[in-house]
């Protein structure tokens, strides 16, 4: 007896190229939190706090598969490699990614399936630089 688990495919996506994928290039991007006073890595841990949110944008990649402009859900400064790769490949126009990161708060995002020109920047800044912050008896 074999089960199934989940939904039924009600469709998918076949990709492929006249050119060996092995020739592409992958988009590189580096998310890197810092203090109002340009601390970044180690020296920033502790004092930010808060969240961000990405828009990805391929609504000018003639090769994109999904077409347009979103924003990721909101991403906190302290979250994991994991829950960031969850987060970046919900976004509707985002496929696989592979994350690193070289320092604490700094992730370098490469998109593996995302081909052409492609755009990635701040959409929402709620992250908060607590040593900037006034704190009254």
């Amino acid at each position: 007896t074999i089960f199934f688990v989940g939904d039924e495919v009600s469709e998918y996506l076949v990709e492929w190229s006249r050119i060996s994928w092995d020739s592409f290039s992958p988009t590189v991007f580096e998310i890197n939190l810092q203090t109002s006073s340009g601390a970044g890595g180690s020296s920033a841990l502790g004092t930010l706090s808060g969240s961000f949110q990405i828009l990805f944008d391929t609504t000018a990649s003639s090769e994109a598969v999904a077409s347009g402009s979103y924003v990721s859900a909101a991403i906190p400064v302290d979250v994991s490699i994991a829950t960031l790769k969850i987060i970046l490949e919900n976004i509707p126009n985002v496929g696989e990614v592979e994350l690193h990161s070289p320092q604490p708060l700094t992730w370098r995002v490469t998109f593996l399936t995302e081909l052409g020109d492609i755009d990635m920047t701040l959409a929402d800044n709620q992250v908060i630089d607590e040593s900037c912050l006034h704190r009254f008896p």
